[in-house]
């Protein structure tokens, strides 16, 4: 229960993002926004860590992330042209603000690091037998 919520509301962005950008008229970003939500949705379920209890977590988590980082960047491209046109930014993005977005994109990752090379059999161990 707790990867699945977890996954959700890791992901609970993309829809709210997409309900936007459906009112800016930006259809094919908010689409894409709803269709991320649903593959994340969908990656969580099929790839729950009970479902491949030997598997190291970070492995599965490492795909997750991914995702996030792929839908993050798919509708920034896709908005981005608007954005330049629509609003006062009319110039390139510097490369220091390039880099403020990858710090928190960074931070996505820390688990993978965190789990190292447990997996589900290695955190829920049968603790009656102790």
């Amino acid at each position: 229960m707790g990867w699945t919520l977890g996954c959700i509301g890791a992901l609970l962005w993309l829809p709210v993002l997409g309900i936007v950008l459906f009112f800016l008229n930006k259809y094919l970003a908010g689409l894409t926004a709803i269709g991320f939500f649903i593959l994340g949705v969908l990656y969580s379920r099929v790839f729950a860590p009970w479902k491949y209890p030997d598997t190291p977590i970070r492995r599965i988590y490492a795909g997750f992330a991914i995702l996030i980082v792929f839908a993050a960047a798919a509708i920034f491209v896709l908005w981005y042209p608007w954005l330049t046109h629509h609003t006062i930014i009319n110039t390139q993005l510097p490369w220091y603000v390039l880099v403020l977005i990858c710090m928190p994109v960074l931070s996505i990752f820390i688990p993978v690091i965190t789990f190292g090379k447990r997996s589900w059999n290695d955190i829920h161990v049968d603790q009656t037998n102790e």
